[in-house]
């Protein structure tokens, strides 16, 4: 599936986005780690932060994914695209961003 002029953004937008899914994604559990072993509420606001930039990410490129034309790709290609990142958005969203920064006891 590419991205050109006919999509909902364009090729490096999509890239911009998964970039700050990665690097949101590797921060939660060294920021959690940091604020387990200091008690400092700094690094709890990064820890919950993290997990929620990286659900705000999923969800974009889900949307973006979803709503643009498929292009050099079977239709089965983007669907089975669009249910992976639908599967992990709602894992990253509602099982971590939500679920698991009201659990944790803190």
């Amino acid at each position: 599936m590419t991205f050109d002029k006919d999509a909902v953004v364009g090729a490096k937008t999509i890239v911009i986005i998964a970039t700050v899914f990665l690097a949101s994604a590797a921060m939660w559990m060294p920021s959690s780690i940091a604020y387990i072993r200091s008690g400092e509420g700094a690094w709890w606001l990064v820890c919950v932060a993290s997990l929620w930039v990286t659900a705000l990410s999923l969800l974009a490129m889900t949307g973006v994914t979803a709503a643009s034309p498929v292009n050099g790709a079977s239709e089965i290609s983007k669907t089975v695209s669009v249910v992976g990142l639908a599967y992990i958005t709602f894992h990253c969203l509602m099982l971590d961003a939500i679920g698991w920064v009201v659990l944790f006891k803190r």
